[in-house]
């Protein structure tokens, strides 16, 4: 009867092991681009239609809120938004405009101080701000500032922003690509 010869496991050298290391790392990445790129459909590729006309549009990397009666002038950054094209109207933004509606300006209680958060929905790299018209004629401005994936969350602060004692109209106040939109108003009823 014939012996039969049985192999030992060979050990792997330190090049053949990094080889096959990489080799991993190449497969596994691959497999990683694969499920995430986009995918065309059955008939065909999908292609995004382009508009026509500049594909420039003024957005500002940020902004704070204005000293009383004086607006800050952002600095323009250049971008495009294939999605909202120069010539379509932009939307009014929404949102929610006032976190509270009656505050105190000497208040240190987190319901009624003047402390105050807003978000703004508007067109991607649009730009959202605030308006505000109150006693007397006054008029104030949170500038407008650099939206992410179309919202935009920011804080401010009524007493900082030197709102008189009274009721003022505020409204979200977004702008794209020269355009502007404005919100629906909402009424601060702001105490000394």
């Amino acid at each position: 009867m014939a012996k039969t010869k049985t192999m030992k496991p060979r050990k792997l050298n330190k090049r053949t092991t990094g080889l096959l290391i990489l080799l991993l790392v190449v497969v596994a990445g691959g497999a990683v681009y694969a499920m995430t790129r986009p995918s065309s459909s059955s008939t065909g590729n999908v292609t995004t239609p382009q508009p026509k006309g500049p594909q420039t549009d003024k957005t500002y990397p940020s902004a704070s809120p204005a000293k009383s009666g004086t607006p800050a002038t952002p600095t323009p950054v250049v971008t495009s938004n294939p999605s909202h094209p120069v010539s379509a109207t932009l939307a009014k933004p929404t949102g929610q405009t006032l976190n509270k509606h009656t505050i105190s300006l000497s208040s240190n209680d987190l319901q009624n101080n003047a402390a105050m958060t807003t978000s703004c929905q508007t067109v991607i790299g649009g730009l959202c701000g605030l308006t505000f018209s109150g006693p007397g004629g006054a008029v104030k401005q949170v500038d407008p500032s650099a939206t992410q994936s179309g919202g935009n969350q920011f804080d401010w602060n009524a007493k900082t922003l030197g709102l008189a004692p009274g009721t003022w109209q505020v409204q979200l106040l977004a702008t794209y690509n020269g355009q502007t939109g404005v919100g629906d108003a909402s009424q601060l009823m702001v105490n000394p």
